[in-house]
C-alpha cells in the first residue's frame, strides 16, 4: 500500500516530464491577459448628480398641475432625450468619432446610447398619513468615453438637456392643462348663455303662467268669478226692469192729438175711407191729398197710396162700365178680384206709411218720452253689463288657462332652471381649477415648482474607471497557472507509460522484487 501512495518526487518527475505542456498555456494566457490589461483603452466616466427639488410655495396654497412619481417622469424625459437625432446631434456637436469611421452612423448612436447611465437615488420618505415609501428623490446622469473631456462634454449637455427638457416639459403640460380648462370655461359659457337665453324665452312665453303668479292667479280668478256674478245678477235685473218698461210703451200712445204724424195719419185714413166713394178729383179728396202732402214733406215720408188710389178709381170706373154694357160675368169677377187686390194693397200701403210715420215722426207724449229715455238708459246699461260679463268669461277663460298651464310651465322652469344650476355650479367649478391651472402655470413659469436642481455639476474625470488593468493581470495569471496544470494534467492522464514502483504495481497489481534507481 505504501507503494501505491504519490510521493513528492513523483510529482516533480511528472512536472519535469510536462513542464511544456504547462508552459506553453501559462505563457499563452498570460499574455493575452497581458495584453488585455494594458492593451484596451482607458474609458473615462464623468457623472452629474441631479437633485428633485419640491416646490418653493407650499401645496396648500399653489399646487402643481404636473401630477405623477418622479421616477415616471424621469424615464419620460429620457426617452425624449435619448432619441435618434438628438444622440445624432451630440456625436456630431462634440465629434465623438473621427471623420471617415467604419462604424456607421446607426451603430454610433447605438454606442453613444450604451454609454450613457442614468442611475436613480431613492430614500425612505414618509407621506401625510405617515407611511413609509421608497421615493426618487435624485437621479445620476454620467457619459463613458475614451476622452475624458469627451466625458466631461457630453456630461454637460445631457445634463443641460434633461434641466430644458423637464422645464419644457412640466411648462407645456401646466400650458395644455390651463388651455384646456380655459376651453372648457368658454364651451360652459355658452352653455350658460344658451340657457340663460332659454330661461328668458321661458319665462317672456310663460310670464303669466310661471309658478310664482299661481296664487296671484287664483286671487284674480275668485275675484273675477265673484264679479261675474254680480254683473249677471245686475244684468238679469236690467232685462225684467226693461221688459216692465216695454210692457208700459206698448200701452202709451207716443204722440198727443195736436202732433203732425197723429193728424197725418186721421187724415190717411179719412183719405183712404173717402177713396172708395169719391174720385181722386173730387174738391174733398183734392183738399185732403193737399194736406196730406203738406205733412207727409213735412214728416219726410213717401209712400204709393197715391197711385194706388188711381189704379183702383180707374178699375172701379171700369167695373162700372163693364156692368153697364157687358153681361160677361167672367171679365166682371176678374176685374172685382183687381180691385180687392188693389184694396188689400192699399190697407197695406197705408199701415206701411203709418208705421214709417211713427218712426219718423218723435213722439211729443212726455209719458211715452220719459219711459222711452228709460228704456235707453237700460240698453246702455244692459250692453255695458253684457259687455261686462264678456269680458269676464273671457278673463275668466284666460285665468283659468293660466292656472291649468301652471304645472306643466313649473316643470319645464324646473328642468330649465336645474340644467341651468349645474351649468353655473360646474362652471365655478372650472373656473376655479382654471385659475389654480394659471397660478400652476406661472409657478412652472417662474421656476418656484418642483424642479431639478445640479447638486454635483460633472467634473473632468481623473482616473479611467476601466479597464481594471491590475485586475485583468491577476485574474490572466490565475487563469495562465489554471491553464498549464490543466493540461499537464491531462496529458499525464492520457499518458499510459509505466514509470517507477508505483506504475508496476498499477499495470500488475503486485509491487515489484527491488527499485534499480535511475542513472545518468
Amino acid at each position: 500500500m505504501e507503494q501505491n501512495e504519490i510521493k513528492f518526487s513523483d510529482i516533480r518527475a511528472m512536472l519535469g516530464r510536462r513542464k511544456m505542456h504547462l508552459l506553453v498555456p501559462f505563457v499563452l494566457v498570460l499574455t493575452v491577459a497581458t495584453s488585455l490589461a494594458f492593451g484596451l483603452p482607458p474609458i473615462y466616466q464623468s457623472m452629474a448628480t441631479i437633485l428633485i427639488e419640491q416646490q418653493e410655495i407650499p401645496q396648500e396654497l399653489v399646487s402643481t398641475t404636473v401630477t405623477g412619481y418622479a421616477a415616471e417622469r424621469i424615464e419620460i424625459i429620457s426617452q425624449r432625450i435619448l432619441t435618434s437625432a438628438s444622440l445624432n446631434s451630440i456625436v456630431k456637436k462634440f465629434k465623438l468619432f473621427e471623420e471617415g469611421s467604419a462604424v456607421d452612423n446607426a451603430k454610433q448612436i447605438s454606442k453613444v446610447r450604451e454609454n450613457i447611465n442614468i442611475e436613480m437615488v431613492s430614500a425612505d420618505v414618509r407621506d401625510k398619513k405617515g407611511k413609509s415609501r421608497q421615493a426618487t428623490i435624485a437621479f445620476n446622469v454620467s457619459f463613458d468615453s475614451e476622452s475624458q473631456q469627451s466625458a466631461l462634454e457630453v456630461t454637460q449637455e445631457l445634463v443641460s438637456l434633461y434641466l430644458q427638457e423637464n422645464q419644457r416639459l412640466r411648462t407645456e403640460k401646466a400650458e395644455v392643462t390651463s388651455e384646456f380648462l380655459a376651453q372648457e370655461t368658454r364651451k360652459l359659457s355658452e352653455k350658460i348663455s344658451t340657457l340663460e337665453a332659454q330661461l328668458a324665452r321661458y319665462k317672456e312665453r310663460n310670464l303669466t303662467s310661471l309658478p310664482e303668479m299661481t296664487k296671484l292667479n287664483m286671487g284674480i280668478l275668485e275675484r273675477t268669478e265673484r264679479e261675474l256674478d254680480e254683473a249677471e245678477r245686475n244684468l238679469a235685473t236690467l232685462e225684467v226692469k226693461k221688459a216692465s218698461l216695454n210692457d208700459q210703451i206698448t200701452h202709451t200712445d207716443p204722440f198727443t192729438g195736436a202732433s203732425p204724424s197723429s193728424r197725418l195719419r186721421e187724415l190717411q185714413v179719412e183719405y183712404l175711407r173717402k177713396a172708395s166713394s169719391y174720385s181722386p178729383k173730387h174738391p174733398d179728396m183734392v183738399k185732403l191729398h193737399r194736406e196730406i202732402t203738406i205733412l207727409k214733406n213735412e214728416l219726410g215720408a213717401t209712400d204709393d197710396t197715391e197711385e194706388l188710389i188711381n189704379k183702383l178709381h180707374a178699375k172701379r170706373q171700369q167695373l162700372a162700365q163693364l156692368k153697364k154694357h157687358e153681361t160677361d160675368s167672367r171679365k166682371i169677377a176678374m176685374l172685382e178680384e183687381d180691385i180687392t187686390s188693389l184694396e188689400t194693397g192699399l190697407y197695406q200701403a197705408a199701415n206701411e206709411l203709418s208705421q214709417k210715420i211713427t218712426k219718423l215722426a218723435k213722439p211729443d207724449n212726455p209719458a211715452y218720452l220719459a219711459i222711452e229715455s228709460q228704456i235707453k238708459n237700460i240698453d246702455i246699461q244692459i250692453s255695458a253689463e253684457r259687455e261686462k260679463v264678456s269680458r269676464m268669461n273671457e278673463k275668466m277663460a284666460r285665468y283659468e288657462e293660466r292656472v291649468v298651464q301652471a304645472p306643466r310651465v313649473e316643470q319645464e322652469g324646473l328642468a330649465l332652471n336645474r340644467d341651468y344650476d349645474n351649468a353655473i355650479k360646474k362652471y365655478r367649478e372650472l373656473k376655479e381649477k382654471q385659475m389654480r391651472a394659471e397660478l400652476a402655470e406661472e409657478l412652472e413659469k417662474d421656476s418656484r415648482a418642483e424642479r431639478f436642481l445640479v447638486i454635483e455639476p460633472p467634473r473632468l474625470p481623473a482616473s479611467p474607471i476601466k479597464p481594471n488593468r491590475l485586475g485583468i493581470f491577476l485574474l490572466g495569471l490565475t487563469l495562465a497557472l489554471a491553464a498549464g496544470i490543466s493540461v499537464a494534467s491531462i496529458a499525464e492522464y492520457t499518458d499510459h507509460t509505466i514509470r517507477g514502483s508505483n506504475g508496476v504495481i498499477r499495470a500488475l497489481g503486485v509491487p515489484p522484487l527491488t527499485v534499480i534507481p535511475y542513472v545518468k
